[in-house]
Protein backbone atom coordinates (compact mmCIF):
# COMPACT_ATOMS: atom_id res chain seq x y z
CA UNK A 1 0.00 0.00 0.00
CA UNK A 2 2.65 2.95 0.87
CA UNK A 3 4.27 1.57 -2.07
CA UNK A 4 1.54 2.17 -4.35
CA UNK A 5 0.50 5.68 -3.43
CA UNK A 6 4.31 6.57 -3.26
CA UNK A 7 3.87 5.44 -6.76
CA UNK A 8 0.33 7.18 -7.23
CA UNK A 9 2.26 10.57 -6.14
CA UNK A 10 4.94 10.24 -9.04
CA UNK A 11 2.01 9.69 -11.31
CA UNK A 12 0.43 12.59 -10.02
CA UNK A 13 3.52 14.70 -10.92
CA UNK A 14 4.28 13.18 -14.28
CA UNK A 15 0.13 13.71 -15.18
CA UNK A 16 0.57 17.04 -14.05
CA UNK A 17 4.12 17.95 -16.48
CA UNK A 18 2.00 16.19 -19.73
CA UNK A 19 -1.26 17.71 -19.05
CA UNK A 20 0.71 21.27 -18.76
CA UNK A 21 2.20 20.40 -22.18
CA UNK A 22 -1.00 19.17 -24.01
CA UNK A 23 0.82 15.34 -24.30
CA UNK A 24 -1.93 13.10 -25.86
CA UNK A 25 -1.24 9.95 -23.54
CA UNK A 26 -2.19 6.97 -21.16
CA UNK A 27 -1.30 5.03 -18.23
CA UNK A 28 -1.45 1.71 -18.86
CA UNK A 29 -0.92 -1.58 -17.07
CA UNK A 30 -1.17 -1.68 -13.22
CA UNK A 31 -1.17 2.39 -13.05
CA UNK A 32 -4.22 2.12 -15.03
CA UNK A 33 -6.05 -0.62 -12.87
CA UNK A 34 -5.14 1.45 -9.82
CA UNK A 35 -6.46 4.91 -11.23
CA UNK A 36 -9.47 2.94 -12.55
CA UNK A 37 -10.20 0.57 -9.53
CA UNK A 38 -8.46 1.93 -6.48
CA UNK A 39 -10.61 -0.17 -3.73
CA UNK A 40 -9.78 -3.43 -6.04
CA UNK A 41 -5.98 -2.85 -6.85
CA UNK A 42 -4.36 -0.01 -4.49
CA UNK A 43 -3.45 -2.21 -1.73
CA UNK A 44 -3.70 -5.47 -3.38
CA UNK A 45 -1.69 -5.31 -6.72
CA UNK A 46 2.46 -4.62 -6.80
CA UNK A 47 3.40 -2.08 -9.12
CA UNK A 48 6.73 -2.27 -10.88
CA UNK A 49 6.97 0.65 -13.28
CA UNK A 50 5.03 2.85 -14.74
CA UNK A 51 3.85 2.34 -18.51
CA UNK A 52 2.58 4.90 -20.37
CA UNK A 53 1.41 5.09 -23.95
CA UNK A 54 2.22 8.33 -25.77
CA UNK A 55 1.00 9.25 -28.85
CA UNK A 56 4.20 9.33 -32.22
CA UNK A 57 4.08 12.63 -32.25
CA UNK A 58 4.52 13.68 -28.91
CA UNK A 59 6.72 10.65 -27.64
CA UNK A 60 10.38 12.53 -28.32
CA UNK A 61 8.70 15.44 -26.71
CA UNK A 62 7.50 13.36 -23.58
CA UNK A 63 11.06 12.21 -23.14
CA UNK A 64 12.21 15.67 -23.18
CA UNK A 65 9.95 17.14 -20.94
CA UNK A 66 11.06 13.72 -18.13
CA UNK A 67 14.52 14.15 -18.83
CA UNK A 68 14.29 18.45 -17.59
CA UNK A 69 12.40 17.25 -14.72
CA UNK A 70 15.00 14.57 -13.00
CA UNK A 71 14.17 11.66 -15.52
CA UNK A 72 17.36 9.39 -16.78
CA UNK A 73 17.71 6.37 -18.70
CA UNK A 74 20.19 3.84 -17.35
CA UNK A 75 22.36 3.46 -19.98
CA UNK A 76 22.71 7.59 -21.42
CA UNK A 77 21.92 6.70 -24.61
CA UNK A 78 18.78 8.50 -26.34
CA UNK A 79 16.71 6.07 -28.54
CA UNK A 80 14.07 7.27 -30.12
CA UNK A 81 11.43 5.35 -31.80
CA UNK A 82 10.59 4.21 -35.73
CA UNK A 83 12.40 4.04 -38.81
CA UNK A 84 15.00 6.87 -39.33
CA UNK A 85 14.97 7.50 -35.09
CA UNK A 86 17.29 4.92 -33.80
CA UNK A 87 15.61 2.94 -31.82
CA UNK A 88 16.31 -0.66 -30.99
CA UNK A 89 12.75 -1.46 -29.62
CA UNK A 90 9.10 -1.22 -31.84
CA UNK A 91 7.44 -0.17 -28.37
CA UNK A 92 9.01 1.63 -26.13
CA UNK A 93 11.82 4.45 -25.58
CA UNK A 94 14.49 3.24 -22.69
CA UNK A 95 13.12 2.92 -19.16
CA UNK A 96 13.93 6.77 -17.28
CA UNK A 97 14.22 6.45 -13.78
CA UNK A 98 14.05 9.65 -11.15
CA UNK A 99 16.40 9.40 -7.92
CA UNK A 100 13.79 11.18 -6.42
CA UNK A 101 11.22 8.72 -7.03
CA UNK A 102 10.40 4.95 -6.40
CA UNK A 103 9.59 3.62 -10.08
CA UNK A 104 10.92 3.33 -13.52
CA UNK A 105 9.11 4.73 -16.60
CA UNK A 106 8.52 3.04 -19.64
CA UNK A 107 7.04 5.58 -22.64
CA UNK A 108 5.56 2.93 -25.25
CA UNK A 109 4.27 3.92 -28.81
CA UNK A 110 2.52 1.09 -29.33
CA UNK A 111 0.99 -1.92 -26.71
CA UNK A 112 1.73 -5.14 -28.34
CA UNK A 113 5.13 -6.57 -29.70
CA UNK A 114 6.66 -6.92 -33.22
CA UNK A 115 3.66 -7.32 -35.95
CA UNK A 116 0.55 -7.70 -33.23
CA UNK A 117 -0.16 -4.01 -32.86
CA UNK A 118 -3.04 -3.65 -35.24
CA UNK A 119 -4.80 -6.06 -32.69
CA UNK A 120 -4.93 -3.20 -30.55
CA UNK A 121 -3.76 0.16 -32.43
CA UNK A 122 -2.26 2.71 -30.57
CA UNK A 123 -3.89 5.58 -32.01
CA UNK A 124 -7.57 4.34 -31.37
CA UNK A 125 -6.47 3.42 -27.76
CA UNK A 126 -5.39 7.13 -27.39
CA UNK A 127 -8.32 8.13 -29.51
CA UNK A 128 -11.40 6.23 -26.63
CA UNK A 129 -8.93 7.65 -23.66
CA UNK A 130 -10.87 8.05 -20.21
CA UNK A 131 -9.78 11.21 -17.77
CA UNK A 132 -10.34 10.06 -14.42
CA UNK A 133 -10.17 12.90 -11.44
CA UNK A 134 -9.60 15.50 -13.58
CA UNK A 135 -5.85 14.57 -13.73
CA UNK A 136 -5.25 10.88 -15.36
CA UNK A 137 -5.50 9.29 -18.41
CA UNK A 138 -6.47 6.21 -18.79
CA UNK A 139 -7.67 3.84 -21.56
CA UNK A 140 -11.29 3.22 -21.86
CA UNK A 141 -12.54 0.00 -19.65
CA UNK A 142 -12.76 -1.77 -22.35
CA UNK A 143 -9.51 -1.09 -23.36
CA UNK A 144 -7.80 -1.74 -19.88
CA UNK A 145 -9.27 -5.15 -20.15
CA UNK A 146 -8.77 -6.03 -23.43
CA UNK A 147 -5.00 -5.05 -22.92
CA UNK A 148 -4.29 -7.23 -19.96
CA UNK A 149 -5.50 -10.04 -21.71
CA UNK A 150 -3.38 -9.19 -24.55
CA UNK A 151 -0.12 -8.28 -22.38
CA UNK A 152 0.02 -11.87 -21.53
CA UNK A 153 -1.02 -13.77 -24.22
CA UNK A 154 1.46 -11.67 -26.91
CA UNK A 155 4.02 -9.91 -25.13
CA UNK A 156 4.76 -12.35 -22.09
CA UNK A 157 4.05 -15.40 -24.80
CA UNK A 158 1.09 -16.82 -22.72
CA UNK A 159 -0.75 -17.56 -25.87
CA UNK A 160 2.47 -19.52 -27.45
CA UNK A 161 3.42 -21.47 -24.54
CA UNK A 162 -0.29 -22.13 -23.93
CA UNK A 163 -0.13 -21.25 -19.92
CA UNK A 164 -1.67 -18.81 -17.61
CA UNK A 165 -0.38 -15.88 -14.89
CA UNK A 166 -1.93 -15.63 -11.64
CA UNK A 167 -1.50 -11.73 -11.38
CA UNK A 168 -3.19 -11.42 -15.18
CA UNK A 169 -5.92 -14.08 -14.32
CA UNK A 170 -6.86 -11.56 -10.90
CA UNK A 171 -6.51 -8.39 -12.71
CA UNK A 172 -8.62 -9.77 -15.42
CA UNK A 173 -11.31 -11.09 -13.40
CA UNK A 174 -11.85 -8.02 -11.35
CA UNK A 175 -12.07 -5.49 -14.56
CA UNK A 176 -13.70 -7.82 -16.81
CA UNK A 177 -16.72 -6.32 -18.66
CA UNK A 178 -20.19 -7.76 -17.29
CA UNK A 179 -20.91 -8.88 -20.68
CA UNK A 180 -17.61 -10.02 -21.80
CA UNK A 181 -18.98 -13.55 -22.93
CA UNK A 182 -20.76 -11.39 -26.07
CA UNK A 183 -17.57 -9.10 -26.04
CA UNK A 184 -14.98 -12.07 -26.57
CA UNK A 185 -16.62 -13.18 -29.84
CA UNK A 186 -15.88 -10.38 -31.47
CA UNK A 187 -12.25 -10.37 -30.47
CA UNK A 188 -8.61 -11.86 -31.81
CA UNK A 189 -8.32 -15.51 -31.00
CA UNK A 190 -5.65 -14.92 -28.30
CA UNK A 191 -8.15 -13.30 -26.20
CA UNK A 192 -10.48 -16.02 -27.30
CA UNK A 193 -7.71 -18.55 -26.37
CA UNK A 194 -7.13 -16.68 -22.89
CA UNK A 195 -10.84 -17.61 -21.70
CA UNK A 196 -10.88 -21.14 -23.07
Amino acid sequence: LNRNKSIMSQVENISILFNNDNINYVFLKGVALLIYRPSDFLSQRMLGDIDILVSMEDIKKANKILMANGYDNLTNKNFFLKKGLDFKSNRHLERLVNKNYIAAVELHSELLRDNFSKILPSPQVLLTKNKINNLFYIPSSETIWEHAILDWQINDRGYYYNRLSLKSVVDIKIIEPTNHKLIIEKKSKEIKHFYS
